[in-house]
């Protein structure tokens, strides 16, 4: 065998890989966008700044905004919360929390908020203070 056929059939292996390689990566990308979703509600709200307090010499976060606001705009947004009978996906998720962002952004006054949807949120730091 040359090494011309060697060549070729060292570049047909590696064509016939990289189009195995992308079928898989198709099939997980389908299946994530397909996943589906429940959202707990309240989403939990936290600030991302800490604030010193020089005179107990400590550091907290404090939250510089309603809770309510931001639970208003992410439905706002089209997220749907504890909702059994639609179950969001990936996919349907990904334009409302597009849309919420955008919206938090544009305003400028939510530099320091981060929203965390998940399942596990019903703790104490998600009480309106």
């Amino acid at each position: 065998m040359s090494n011309q056929q060697h060549i070729h059939q060292h570049r047909q292996r590696v064509d016939e890989e990289a189009l195995y390689q992308r079928k898989i990566q198709e099939a997980f990308n389908d299946y994530v966008k397909s996943y589906p979703i429940n959202i707990s509600y309240p989403a939990k709200v936290v600030s991302t700044t800490t604030v010193t307090n020089d005179s107990y010499n400590q550091e907290n976060t404090h939250l510089r905004t309603n809770k309510d606001l931001i639970q208003n705009r992410l439905q706002e947004s089209g997220i749907i919360f504890n909702d059994e009978t639609k179950r969001q996906t990936m996919e349907d998720l990904a334009e409302p929390i597009s849309k919420f962002i955008s919206t938090m952004n544009s305003s400028g006054c939510y530099n320091a908020v981060q929203v965390k949807l998940h399942d596990d949120n019903n703790d104490d730091d998600n009480n309106n203070d």
